[in-house]
């Protein structure tokens, strides 16, 4: 009941914004885009902010973004050039004031002339606030109802007046969003892989060491590899007398970091768990040799940025984020396969609260010791020490 008047609630308020629309004579040159997903999301999404910037149709349009707060700090680093307003969601907090705050602050008294909703998943919360911004003509991407249900849909679908049908034989969702771009744009897109300019930044590597960064969280315990063989992966990257190890991850996933260090005291393992912006976390990875990550927001912020990378990648969404639809050749994914791949993460396995699921558990550590050493180390030109060849031949 309480989640029916909620939607009530919102619908009540979309609706007096669309009838503003019928009586507002000046409609604004405006392109609205609303991204509500996560930073690994906005990665494979933000290059096209670029590419419709130039596109003919919407050259001399201001561009709005509206985003989940999240991935601010990134967004505001790499795309200011791009995007002539940001205007920042929580989206853990749509119900309260602060959201109707920022909506109302922001569109009470403006009439957009175009508003598109991209996200590949259906997600309630984008169709949330598409549904309160007064905008002439909204375009939503239509695939998939993974985030939200049929009956929200149909209310959200109310509101919209085009859809952009996403093919089913587009499955990678980099692809999808380039699908999506050229058919709004009216304009062939020829970019193939996400990518970050990192020319003009200066970089750790510039002042320490050699190093490679682990990533060592996924955002739920469920889907990320175990802390015993990250430390079993740390060791062998010791055995590499010139490299040092930075643990990266965010706020909340400390714990790893702390078991991970408790196996293995070292003084060229640095933990930056939880300490760095993401600007400061792009700027690290940049300097790397390598990066070994599960599949997380930084594998393809590494991957963009064309460092080498090694993936744990689990079965959830086995094809939709990685591996890449066109091969990357710095990304290479270590994988456990199963039958039960693509499920979603609706795991059909029963395992206990902090364990990962059996698809990320049981990729095996010497297929990922042999990952690093091949594509990271030699393709670094690194000399793999002797005892190590050994291991991983």
């Amino acid at each position: 009941m309480r989640k029916v008047l909620r939607v009530l609630k919102f619908s009540s308020v979309a609706i007096l914004f669309k009838i503003k629309l019928w009586f507002t004579k000046r409609t604004e040159k405006c392109l609205f885009i609303i991204r509500t997903d996560e930073i690994g999301d906005y990665i494979l999404f933000r290059n096209f902010l670029q590419e419709i910037r130039n596109t003919e149709k919407f050259k001399n349009y201001k561009i709005t973004l509206i985003g989940n707060k999240v991935w601010r700090g990134l967004a505001e680093f790499l795309d200011q050039q791009f995007v002539d307003e940001f205007i920042w969601i929580d989206v853990n907090d749509l119900w309260g004031t602060q959201f109707f705050k920022t909506i109302f602050g922001n569109f009470k008294s403006r009439s957009i002339d175009f508003l598109i909703a991209p996200q590949p998943a259906r997600n309630w919360t984008a169709d949330r606030i598409s549904m309160m911004v007064p905008a002439k003509n909204k375009i939503v991407a239509e695939s998939t109802l993974e985030n939200t249900s049929a009956s929200t849909k149909k209310i959200a679908d109310f509101f919209y007046t085009g859809k952009i049908l996403i093919p089913e034989n587009v499955e990678n969702e980099f692809a999808k969003n380039k699908f999506f771009f050229e058919q709004v744009c009216l304009e062939k897109i020829s970019i193939e892989t996400p990518f970050i300019d990192a020319a003009n930044w200066s970089t750790r590597c510039e002042e320490t060491n050699k190093y490679i960064v682990i990533v060592v969280g996924a955002g739920s315990l469920k889907r990320a590899w175990p802390a015993d063989n990250f430390a079993e992966i740390v060791k062998f990257l010791l055995e590499f007398p010139d490299i040092d190890v930075i643990l990266t991850g965010g706020k909340g996933e400390d714990g790893i970091g702390n078991k991970i260090l408790k196996d293995v005291m070292n003084a060229r393992v640095e933990n930056l768990i939880g300490k760095t912006s993401l600007p400061d976390l792009a700027k690290i990875i940049a300097g790397s040799l390598g990066v070994i990550s599960n599949e997380t927001g930084a594998a393809h912020m590494a991957a963009a940025l064309n460092i080498n990378t090694i993936v744990l990648l689990g079965g959830g969404h086995f094809g939709r984020f990685m591996p890449y639809l066109n091969a990357q050749n710095t990304v290479e994914c270590v994988y456990h396969e199963m039958e039960c791949f693509k499920c979603g993460w609706n795991c059909i396995y029963n395992t206990e609260k902090e364990e990962a699921y059996p698809c990320i558990k049981n990729i095996n550590t010497e297929e990922v010791k042999e990952a690093i050493t091949n594509h990271i180390m030699r393709a670094s030109n690194i000399k793999v020490p002797t005892c190590t060849q050994t291991k991983t031949s």
